[in-house]
């Protein structure tokens, strides 16, 4: 799991990605008694995260997970964008705290005539893992929940001549706190 940090009620609060979970690529065809922990796994899964796609349409009326997916793919580009062009303050709005604190010092470290660029993506995004938690903060009990996005852009790094284009595929976590109004911030990532 990875740890972050961000503030409940003015105080500081460590936070984690509480679910880094990524369906397997393929199911067994027929559950038998040596792949039931895989099946009986998926199905926790997916009952979870279905409560939660659930609790997220009874606060934001109309929301579609694929609308979503098209959405978070927009903010990972506008994320990456702000990062290569050094705005700190534009970037603290799109991220967790815990975020911050790991793209603060590679900002400070990045040649300064870097430039990235999106060329649009390969496959469409598609949200993954959906998952909730309870956390009891000063405001009381309010709560998280956390979005898994597969993004697979075309993109590349630009410094000065040389041009570095790949295609990447991310598992990129989004985060909202149902009790408030603020919008997805991006909460980290999924290594494979």
């Amino acid at each position: 799991m990875s740890s972050m940090r961000s503030r409940a009620g003015g105080r500081p609060m460590i936070q984690m990605l509480f679910d880094p979970y990524l369906p397997p690529r393929q199911l067994p065809l027929v559950p038998n008694k040596a792949n039931r922990s895989i099946w009986w796994e998926r199905m926790k899964k997916f009952f979870a995260a279905n409560y939660a796609v659930y609790k997220i349409k009874k606060v934001i009326p109309g929301w579609k997970p694929k609308t979503f997916a098209q959405e978070a793919e927009e903010l990972y580009v506008k994320m990456n964008s702000l990062f290569a062009n050094r705005k700190k303050d534009e970037l603290k709005n799109l991220v967790t705290e815990g975020m911050w604190g790991e793209l603060n010092p590679q900002m400070k470290s990045l040649q300064k005539d870097v430039k990235w660029l999106s060329y649009g993506h390969v496959e469409r995004p598609r949200a993954m893992h959906f998952a909730l938690a309870k956390v009891q903060t000063e405001r009381g009990e309010e709560e998280i929940v956390q979005a898994t996005v597969k993004i697979q852009l075309k993109q590349g790094l630009e410094l000065g001549e040389q041009k570095n284009v790949q295609t990447i595929e991310e598992y990129v976590v989004f985060e909202k706190w149902l009790d408030r109004s603020n919008g997805w911030k991006i909460a980290g990532k999924i290594q494979q």
